[in-house]
């Protein structure tokens, strides 16, 4: 994979990985966990793995947003398992009840709400939250692009993002344009390897992690990260190259 060196982190930054093995996970910077004072999450489906880690590092108030209803989901998938009544296992059900479980335990450390974020939306949750230590972690399936500017209008207020990149090959002058506006230090980089790759073997989707202050161990970036791990385990890993 080639991507201009505006996307490479310019140090080596204390990171740690957040949410579970493989895709779901984002590595970010306890530091910039512990100064936050609230989390946003846009996207979660099924999978809150990044919020309970991020909440039990420090419990803050947060708000989940998905454009489903994730008690519908997990029912759907329910029911989609116990149709293959002839593949049933009994450890895949206990891990279908835990997810019903985990779901109704997590409800209890935020509030979650039923919306597509589009165009306006962020604007209008960070005016009702009283804080300027707002940490955000978005992956909306190509709708980021259109609360970019709006990332940028409230950036004095962010502290930490982490973000997963759709599209970029088509989206890469808007991406470009907003790396170069936002104050925020790029942090890491890692490429999703379930992403199509297009006809120079580059996939479609990167994520990215942002901090306000983070804590530098050293002047020169390694890569891959140590904590880096495939979204997709059985997939081929995409190497990261920077051209000037």
């Amino acid at each position: 994979m080639y991507l201009h060196k505006i996307f490479k982190p310019k140090k080596e930054y204390e990171l740690t990985r957040l949410g579970k093995k493989n895709d779901g996970g984002y590595l970010v910077g306890i530091q910039t966990v512990k100064e936050s004072q609230y989390l946003i999450s846009f996207g979660i489906r099924d999978d809150w793995s990044f919020e309970i880690d991020f909440l039990k590092k420090n419990f803050v108030k947060s708000l989940c947003f998905d454009s489903e209803n994730i008690l519908d989901i997990l029912k759907k998938k329910f029911k989609t398992d116990l149709s293959f009544f002839y593949k049933l296992n009994i450890l895949k059900i206990i891990k279908n009840l835990m997810a019903f479980y985990n779901f109704y335990k997590f409800k209890k450390k935020t509030k979650i709400i039923q919306k597509t974020i589009s165009k306006g939306d962020l604007n209008q949750i960070i005016s009702e939250i009283n804080s300027d230590k707002i940490f955000l972690k978005i992956d909306i399936e190509s709708s980021e692009y259109s609360i970019l500017n709006e990332i940028i209008q409230n950036q004095e207020r962010i502290v930490g993002l982490v973000i997963e990149f759709h599209d970029i090959q088509r989206n890469m002058d808007i991406l470009t344009n907003f790396i170069k506006k936002f104050k925020l230090e790029i942090t890491h980089i890692h490429p999703n390897n379930y992403s199509k790759l297009d006809k120079n073997g580059n996939p479609e989707i990167i994520e990215m992690s942002f901090e306000k202050n983070p804590q530098i161990l050293g002047d020169e970036k390694i890569f891959p990260n140590a904590l880096d791990m495939k979204n997709w385990k059985r997939g081929p890993d995409i190497e990261i190259n920077f051209y000037e």
